[in-house]
């Protein structure tokens, strides 16, 4: 029937509004839309479609509509309600640059930081990942480092606070090799030997070889018995930074 239409935009319109499921389909019709130059109803469209169920994607879509037909609070007010369904890094840093502009900064990062202080529910991670993400993407690496420690954070955000505090370095890399090992597989083992690149990355370009040296010479110890790490600890030279 799409290919009967023959881009006619209000027949394809008409065909794809018979099936209308999820957030998906109605994207698909405010698109068309807008990409004949018809911005006011692939806003609507948009609208319709956030109606039935809220769908970060809609609300993106709507925001850049709405900025395109010059009315920014309206397009700040869609930024504000997508971070509130889905939190995260990438929506914080469109709100700001939504808000900027208008001078609202200041009002939305307090409600922002309203909304990640809450205890995570829902599709969130189960710890305070976006806020720490958030943090360190504004340079407030004290403040990441405390809500890490409050209520923990992702693997990949330890990593990065430890690439900011090296003097830390080696409380985190502990944290993250005990979780490794305990995988008790190659895998974990395989882990744990990058971890251990990584850091000595950190430290040798600082003249701190002596401490993740000794860190390796724990991990010997603590897990002596499982050959398969000491194994893969024995082919190690640790002989430069390894980045």
């Amino acid at each position: 029937m799409e290919r009967l239409a023959g881009g006619d935009v209000d027949r394809l319109v008409a065909i794809k509004a018979r099936t209308l499921e999820h957030g998906w389909d109605y994207l698909e019709i405010a698109r068309l839309l807008r990409d004949a130059g018809r911005l006011e109803e692939a806003a609507a469209w948009a609208e319709r479609g956030i109606s039935a169920g809220p769908d970060a994607r809609l609300r993106e879509f709507l925001a850049d509509c709405l900025r395109q037909a010059g009315r920014p609070e309206a397009a700040l007010a869609q930024r504000a309600a997508q971070f509130r369904e889905q939190p995260s890094l990438a929506a914080y840093q469109a709100l700001r640059a939504a808000a900027e502009p208008l001078g609202a900064w200041p009002r939305e990062r307090a409600a922002a930081m309203t909304v990640l202080e809450e205890p995570p529910h829902g599709i969130w991670p189960r710890d305070r990942s976006v806020l720490v993400a958030v943090l360190l993407w504004e340079g407030d690496v004290g403040g990441a480092w405390e809500q890490a420690h409050a209520g923990g954070c992702s693997r990949d955000l330890w990593r990065a606070l430890a690439r900011e505090r090296p003097g830390d370095a080696v409380a985190v890399y502990r944290r993250l090799l005990s979780a490794a090992i305990g995988l008790r597989n190659d895998n974990g083992y395989e882990g744990a030997i990058e971890l251990l690149a990584e850091l000595h990355g950190l430290l040798a370009p600082l003249g701190r070889e002596a401490a993740h040296a000794a860190l390796v010479a724990e991990v010997r110890d603590v897990h002596r018995r499982k050959t398969n790490l000491i194994k893969r600890l024995d082919a190690q030279r640790w002989e430069a930074p390894c980045l």
